[in-house]
């Protein structure tokens, strides 16, 4: 009888909110994530025990008294505990249950980590490269440099005023007076501003100042950008209160507007501008990134510790770290504990070589800069599983190794999907997220009182359904082309819908509207009806603001200009009304331009399962359901000869990065085509795909999903402590050199695995971070490690004057200072 296995998965979030009321653990479903989570394993399987645990921002002091009156499990806690959740050390004390039972934990992030990633960096490219699209990379890239800059600003500004008030050359009260001006001197809100806007405006101001006074001072060890000189502690205090929520915020915004050219002389007097400005200068996209590099880094260490306390003691533990956010925590994992299993499972695609090298940093294309081949490095060289939704994503993969490594990554003659980078072997494969089929089908057969399926039915009713949805209102989501398709197909129909064959309406067609005439007068397509919804998101993001206020401007126009035809809604449904929605519907149109799985289209197919009719979903081949549905294509063809079965249309990521604001009008015509030739399919023929689709997605559910990954992460981490043992004793044998030759070859220099840096000869084999450095200078790129501080720190203490500490605002401090005058 096998060991019981005990599997952790870290992930953003992973389907669990925290109500901000009482503290409670909320569901919240939606994406892959989620979705993965709810079958994790069986009901009753005591062979496997599994926790999901999510990422939150640290919690404020108010929140932590607020939720310990209203919630028992806040009440019980310690007072040690409290601080290590408000400090972002420590696990929160309350555990959601998923509707299948699956316990999610959750632990805290500290705030500036999560606070200055939303202002100030690239997030490391979205992991990196994210998606794609050069035109939104081109926007992240200017506004990650603009704010370096002004941080840069901040952090020599601060440190010239700190090192004058070492020097007594300024007194306490100044020194904490022009700090504050540093920080707040772009806070004032533009004159033309409304006044109901801002309050608002200054308290986010306020907020981004904190942040980076946080960030400036390495707040809690964490070293990203700022350093222990930056600020003297009691001058930060005094800074810090000035700008307290309830203080008199309106007050010294303006005060430092009005009195800028006073304040620039002062500064001016006692910090050597010049040079504050040269660093300024110095900034670009390199530095951003590797700003962006820092952040993530630090926050994966963060990860990992927490991630190894809670596996402290659990028996055959191993460790899987999902989306591309957490790519990197294998890496601390791996530094700390070598024989963890460690598994890494990416969401998003992984572009391609000529994607990724059309994107640039400082020209440099992006496999060529050293911040993304240490990315990358980091991950090959740590994980045991590497885990991506397509065959597709795993070859790409392999190919930017290939790239960055040449011929020291290659693939095992040994076993199958598996890659040798420097002797290290690791599994790359396609592991596609499925979905629970019968748990699909069992909400959107149940009864459901939902407003917006009510309405949906009563809109619908004797018509057939096409369905636009599921998604968020994001030009990656090519709701453009889904909504130009529906008013391409809606504005066909009612060109015909007057005209009868054999009329002398119709004997005026040309030769092409005759054939477009059987296309869109028939029956069924005169009866299609469209209902769109779509839920707004990521709001503050110039490109998603737009977005979203371009597609409400296209429903009203939809709605104006076919009247009963269109039915709109801009917000999110509950996972089970959605699913009541996609059985209702008799058509799906999903035209993500680049994702990852994208899995409503197969939740729309197992909630048509057993319609006497069911329906069809159209999807875009950059879904990774595209990639598995042009699978399943071939398949049918060959089965049956049928083709194009579960349609797949083009929908280029090039286009779009160029024209973010228009639809693809090839794309759209191809699924114009695509739903004509679906309506009129053959009950009988919609029946078989159907069933094929569902069969598929049952044998490849969420428990197979789960399954085959732990067994090769179980597989791999066998193979690699073998590698491992092997390699120890050739160290106590003394033949260290010999066994390098064998697993690395005979070309690649190991000296340095077998020796010291003094010339002595090693006992044990390198640490994982020494062969991570032995691996940078086998592929020709170095990292200045003086300024990439990726852990916690501890902050030695300043040597200051000690005056007592004032709890004076600035407006209170500057009132004295104009009374003194």
């Amino acid at each position: 009888m096998s060991e019981k296995r005990n599997v952790f998965h870290v992930t953003t979030r992973g389907g669990i909110s925290i109500n901000p009321n009482d503290g409670s653990a909320v569901e919240n479903p939606g994406g892959g994530v989620y979705t993965a989570m709810c079958d994790a394993k069986e009901a009753g399987d005591d062979s496997i025990n599994v926790a999901w645990v999510g990422k939150e921002t640290a919690v404020s002091p108010a929140n932590v008294e607020k939720w310990s009156s209203a919630n028992p499990d806040w009440a019980q806690i310690s007072s040690e505990e409290k601080s290590s959740l408000i400090k972002g050390e420590e696990f929160f004390p309350v555990k959601g249950a998923m509707e299948n039972g699956l316990s999610v934990e959750v632990f805290a992030v500290p705030t500036v980590l999560k606070d200055f990633a939303r202002q100030n960096t690239l997030d490391f490219l979205w992991g990196p490269g994210g998606h794609g699209f050069t035109n939104l990379f081109t926007k992240n890239k200017k506004n990650a440099v603009k704010s370096l800059k002004n941080l840069t600003f901040k952090r020599f500004a601060l440190k010239g005023i700190n090192q004058a008030y070492q020097e007594k050359r300024i007194d306490f009260n100044e020194a904490a007076e022009l700090s504050a001006y540093v920080m707040l001197n772009k806070s004032n809100p533009p004159a033309d501003m409304a006044n109901e806007n801002r309050a608002k405006f200054i308290s986010d101001r306020l907020s981004a100042a904190k942040v980076d006074l946080a960030v400036l001072s390495a707040e809690g060890g964490m070293r990203i950008y700022g350093d222990d000189t930056t600020i003297a502690p009691n001058v930060k205090k005094l800074v810090l209160n000035a700008m307290k929520d309830g203080g008199k915020l309106s007050d010294y915004p303006s005060y430092f507007a009005e009195k800028a050219d006073s304040f620039n002389k002062r500064l001016a007097a006692i910090v050597n501008m010049d040079k504050v400005n040269a660093k300024v200068s110095e900034v670009n996209e390199s530095m951003a990134l590797d700003i962006g590099f820092r952040y993530q880094a630090t926050e994966a260490a963060h990860t990992a510790a927490m991630m190894l306390k809670r596996m402290e003691g659990a028996e055959n533990p191993l460790f899987f770290s999902q989306d591309y956010d957490n790519e990197i925590v294998p890496y601390y994992t791996r530094g700390q504990k070598a024989d963890l299993p460690v598994g890494m499972f990416r969401h998003i695609p992984i572009l391609s070589v000529e994607e990724m090298n059309e994107m640039k940093i400082d020209g440099t294309p992006l496999l060529k800069h050293p911040g993304v081949k240490e990315y990358f490095v980091r991950v090959l060289s740590s994980a045991d599983v590497i885990g991506c939704q397509t065959a597709r994503d795993a070859q790409n993969l392999s190919n930017i190794m290939t790239q960055i490594a040449g011929k020291n990554f290659k693939k095992s003659n040994q076993y199958a999907d598996v890659y040798e980078f420097f002797g290290k072997k690791v599994k790359i494969k396609d592991y596609p997220i499925g979905i629970n089929p019968q748990e699909v089908r069992k909400k959107a057969n149940a009864p459901c009182d939902g407003f917006a399926y009510k309405e949906v039915e009563a809109f619908s009713e004797g018509k057939s359904l096409c369905f636009i949805g599921g998604c968020r209102a994001d030009y990656t989501k090519g709701v453009d082309e889904a909504i130009e398709a529906a008013d391409i197909f809606l504005a066909k129909v009612k060109k015909y819908e007057t005209v009868e064959k054999g009329s002398a309406c119709y004997d005026k067609l040309s030769e092409e509207e005759k054939k477009e005439f059987e296309k869109f007068s028939s029956k069924a397509a005169r009866d299609t009806v469209f209902y769109i919804q779509v839920q707004p998101t990521r709001g503050g993001h110039e490109d998603f603001d737009t977005t979203a206020k371009r597609l409400g401007e296209k429903f009203a126009k939809l709605e104006e200009e076919f009247p009963g035809k269109i039915l709109t809604k801009f917000a999110g449904l509950p996972h089970a009304e959605l699913m009541a929605v996609m059985k209702r519907a008799d058509i799906k149109l999903d035209l993500s331009i680049k994702d990852g799985m994208a899995l409503v289209p197969k939740e729309y197919n197992a909630a048509q399962y057993g319609k006497e009719e069911p329906g069809i979903a159209i999807v875009s081949d950059g879904m990774g359901v595209g990639y598995g549905a042009r699978q399943i294509n071939k398949e049918i063809e060959e089965k049956y000869g049928i083709k194009n079965a579960f349609p797949v249309v083009d929908n280029p990521v090039a286009f779009k990065s160029h024209y973010p604001d228009k639809a693809n009008l090839e794309c759209v015509n191809d699924v114009v085509d695509a739903m004509v030739e679906v309506i009129q399919r053959p009950k009988e023929v919609k029946q078989l795909i159907n069933q094929y689709i569902n069969q598929e997605m049952e044998a490849t559910d969420l428990k197979w999903w789960n399954k085959v990954q732990q067994d090769d992460l179980i597989e791999m981490s066998q193979i690699n402590e073998k590698d491992r043992a092997k390699e120890m004793e050739a160290f106590k044998q003394g033949r260290a050199e010999e066994y390098y030759k064998d697993t690395i070859g005979a070309n690649v220099d190991a000296s340095r695995l077998v020796n010291k840096p003094d010339g002595s000869k090693r006992i044990a084999p390198a640490t994982h971070g020494q062969k991570t450095m032995w691996i940078r200078n086998k592929l020709g790129y170095t990292l200045d490690m003086s300024s990439s501080r990726t852990v916690p720190v501890s902050i030695k203490k300043l040597t200051e004057p000690k005056p007592r500490l004032s709890n004076k605002t600035i407006s209170d401090i500057a009132k004295d200072l104009k009374q003194k005058a």
